[in-house]
C-alpha cells in the first residue's frame, strides 16, 4: 500500500467513522432528547476514537482528520454532559468536513 492510499479495511472504517459522527451530533446536540446515559457513552465512545483511528492518520488528508477528533476527544475528556458539549461538537464537525473531503477517496 503506498503512504497515500487508503486499504479497503481503512475505508470501512472511515465510513463507520462518518456514521458515528452524526450519531454523536444527535446525541449531543443542545436540542437532543437524548438520556445523560446515551450521553456519557457518546462521550466515552469519541474519547476512544483518537486511538482506534490513530493508524489512518498516516495517509492522506488522515492526519487533519486526526487532529480534529482528537480535538473532539479531548474536549470529551472534560466534559460531562451535553450541556457542555460545545468543544466537542466543534471539533465532530470539523472531522465530518475532513471526512466528507475525502469521501471520493473511500468511493474509490
Amino acid at each position: 500500500m503506498a503512504d497515500d492510499a487508503y486499504s479497503p479495511e481503512q475505508k470501512q472504517q472511515l465510513l463507520s467513522l462518518q456514521d458515528q459522527i452524526k450519531s454523536w451530533q444527535a446525541i449531543l446536540s443542545p436540542d437532543s432528547h437524548s438520556t445523560p446515559e446515551q450521553q456519557k457513552e457518546a462521550l466515552n465512545d469519541i474519547k476512544a476514537a483518537k486511538k482506534v483511528y490513530g493508524d489512518i492518520g498516516k495517509a492522506k488528508k488522515g492526519y487533519k482528520m486526526y487532529q480534529s477528533l482528537s480535538k473532539a476527544s479531548d474536549a470529551a475528556e472534560t466534559t460531562t454532559d451535553a450541556s457542555d458539549a460545545s468543544e466537542v461538537l466543534e471539533g465532530l464537525a470539523e472531522t465530518g468536513e475532513v471526512l466528507e473531503d475525502l469521501a471520493p477517496l473511500l468511493l474509490l
